[in-house]
């Protein structure tokens, strides 16, 4: 069977398999064919390519290994930061993001139909081995939300949570959605990846997006980046999560040495709204990971929790508020995202002298039992149940804040609009500011230690309409950071950072720090002394400090990558 599968697919040219002999050769020579092929995709430093073709001589020799001198293809998806635009994506903000040189690379090669066998570089994940033909019928045909609610899906995940099983599963059958009326893909390959799991860097994406294009691409198949965006969040959403499109916009849409940017907004994204921005020469980003992991329970996932509740609902309460206020229909009806409050489109609605009162209007703190009887909010119990569900009731809150999240929402998706002019007019310190703004919207402590409180009473938003102050200029309260974050965002800024903050989703992971390229190997050596300290330790909860050898390897230079390809 295999050598059948091997001969057929060599004569089928289109897809480009050649058997993992013929990879592990062409990797191994130092040949201007090599260099040709990756340089595109990686750029011209050597290190960079070095570090690559090594990810990619493990993932071939790991194919090889499981499934002989079969025929394979090489397909990679890269990790990602975002520099502003935390946390707008699932409700139309604008975003600014950048590939990262990390990556997950999948050699892959045909399998007869429905048949799935992988293995992983990393014995930490064990071998996966399905037949989509067992369940595959429940997600063709109908709406996928659907599906990850059967029964089926339910089961498969209760049986392995946490599995790495469920990331192979959610791309194979992600894919075969897209095309119901062919016969259920079959694949096998093995994964090789050097994203730090849990800094924060889309290695969940990546993976995801690497597998997809493989049972795409093996069996002649393709997708528009849009549809191709929105199908690996599908598979990431059969494993359990709900994230937006951020991640999977970064992995598919980016280009070497640029910032990705613009808003995605609708059920499915419109990538015609993307635009790529050069990222100055003349500076550098710091990646740097905290190596703290998500903890969620306790009163700061509570908090946490409660900030995200009422941010899924805060954009419906601002449209009705304006409705009181007065505002024709047509205009509550053109501000769906937060790319929609954008400072020109305000002008013709009374600029941000109506958008201060607005947001003085809406409430700070409120109970649940008051937001429900002040606003219709068709999608309440449905959020709550998301957000709380999982709670006993004396544990679920009685009251949310409103407004601060809202605020970070419009301010941050506002950050990140005028983020890439900054860039490209030399306004570096400003972008550095707005970076820093944005991370103490998230903020939970400040430099001395003590608890951090965005002021966003109706004083102060007063004071804010009086002086015209740009949205982009307030913080806002989403509080996703945590004390270890915080702690390197201030050292990275004392440090000489222009500045810094958390990437990702918070709570833990990488923080970035944007630094003068004269400046940054300094600013890295700085940070890598204090990751090491016993200050950081008993900031991050660690029982010790990290070595020196971690410490060293926590803080990279960004090398913005082409997006995910076939190689």
């Amino acid at each position: 069977m295999c050598r059948a599968l091997c001969n057929e697919a060599i004569e089928n040219s289109h897809l480009k398999l050649r058997p993992a002999s013929h990879w592990r050769q062409w990797l191994g020579e130092n040949t201007g064919e090599l260099r040709a092929a990756l340089e595109p995709i990686y750029g011209t430093a050597s290190n960079i390519v070095t570090e690559r073709v090594c990810l990619l001589r493990k993932a071939t020799a790991c194919f090889e290994t499981a499934f002989g001198d079969a025929p394979m293809a090489l397909f990679r998806a890269p990790g990602r930061v975002n520099l502003r635009g935390m946390h707008v994506d699932t409700h139309g903000g604008y975003l600014n993001l950048m590939t990262h040189q990390r990556e997950i690379v999948v050699a892959a090669g045909p399998a007869p139909a429905g048949e799935v066998h992988a293995v992983n570089v990393d014995p930490d994940y064990p071998p996966v081995m399905a037949h989509l033909g067992d369940w595959a019928h429940e997600s063709i045909g109908c709406d996928w939300q659907a599906f990850l609610e059967s029964d089926v899906a339910r089961r498969a995940l209760r049986q392995a949570p946490g599995s790495w099983r469920h990331y192979v599963l959610g791309a194979m059958l992600s894919a075969q959605h897209r095309f119901p009326e062919a016969a259920p893909p079959g694949l096998r390959a093995a994964v090789a990846g050097d994203i730090p799991p849990g800094a924060a860097l889309s290695s969940s994406a990546a993976v995801c997006t690497a597998l997809l294009l493989a049972a795409l691409e093996i069996h002649g198949r393709s997708l528009p980046p849009d549809q191709l965006i929105y199908a690996a969040r599908d598979a990431e959403w059969y494993t359990g999560a709900r994230t937006g499109t951020c991640d999977q916009a970064a992995v598919v849409l980016g280009t070497g040495g640029h910032v990705v940017h613009g808003a995605l907004c609708g059920r499915t994204p419109d990538t015609r709204g993307m635009a790529h921005a050069p990222f100055p020469d003349e500076l550098r980003l710091l990646v740097i990971n905290s190596h703290t992991r998500r903890n969620l329970s306790g009163a700061g996932s509570l908090a946490y929790s409660r900030n995200r509740f009422a941010y899924s609902l805060a954009l419906e309460v601002l449209r009705q508020e304006m409705a009181a206020e007065g505002l024709a229909e047509e205009v509550c009806g053109e501000t769906a995202y937060l790319s929609d409050f954008a400072e020109p489109r305000l002008a013709p609605w009374g600029g941000y002298d109506l958008l201060y009162k607005l947001l003085q209007r809406i409430p700070d703190e409120i109970a649940l039992s008051a937001i429900k009887k002040r606003y219709d909010l068709p999608r309440f119990t449905e959020a709550f149940e998301t957000y709380f569900g999982h709670l006993e009731p004396p544990q679920q809150p009685t009251a949310i804040n409103l407004r601060g999240p809202l605020v970070f929402g419009l301010a941050e998706s506002e950050r990140a609009r005028v983020f890439p002019e900054l860039l490209h007019s030399g306004a570096w310190e400003a972008a550095g500011r707005l970076m820093t703004r944005g991370h103490d919207g998230d903020r939970v402590i400040k430099a001395n230690g003590e608890s951090f409180v965005s002021e966003l009473n109706e004083k102060t938003l007063e004071a804010h309409r009086l002086r015209q102050t740009p949205l982009h200029e307030i913080p806002g309260a989403y509080g996703a950071s945590s004390p270890a974050l915080d702690a390197l965002t201030n050292e990275a800024l004392r440090a000489g950072a222009l500045g810094a903050c958390l990437t990702g989703a918070g709570i833990a992971g990488s923080v970035l720090a944007l630094c003068p390229a004269a400046r940054a190997g300094a600013i890295a050596d700085r940070m890598r002394e204090y990751l090491g300290s016993t200050a950081y330790a008993g900031l991050a909860g660690f029982e010790a400090p990290l070595s020196r050898a971690m410490a060293a390897d926590a803080v990279v230079t960004n090398v913005s990558v082409a997006g995910a390809r076939r190689i």
